[in-house]
């Protein structure tokens, strides 16, 4: 049963490595990180520019949903004064 269990996380490890994560990429509270004196300066510094690589990750993701749900929005509301527009022409070709 260990031996199962080993070669699952083995093979998850190397799915992961596979897939361009690094090691931390498992780190869950990198603060609490960088507030530790356990590193050396140079990891210090990788720790830093991890999370700020992780914010600007989730900065450009939520601005592209943004940018889509904005897109959207003008689509529809083009489509909505394209049908008054056209309502507006039926109505004057119809009083004239």
């Amino acid at each position: 049963m260990v031996n199962l269990f080993l070669c699952f996380r083995l093979f998850n490890l190397i799915i992961k490595i596979s897939l361009g994560f690094t090691a931390f990429d498992y780190v869950l509270d990198i603060d609490e990180w960088l507030a530790s004196k356990k590193f050396d300066e140079e990891t210090h510094a990788r720790l830093r520019a991890y999370k700020y690589k992780d914010i600007r990750t989730l900065m450009y993701t939520v601005s592209t949903k943004l940018d889509q749900f904005d897109a959207r929005l003008a689509s529809n509301r083009n489509i909505h004064l394209q049908k008054e527009f056209q309502k507006f022409n039926y109505e004057i070709n119809k009083t004239n």
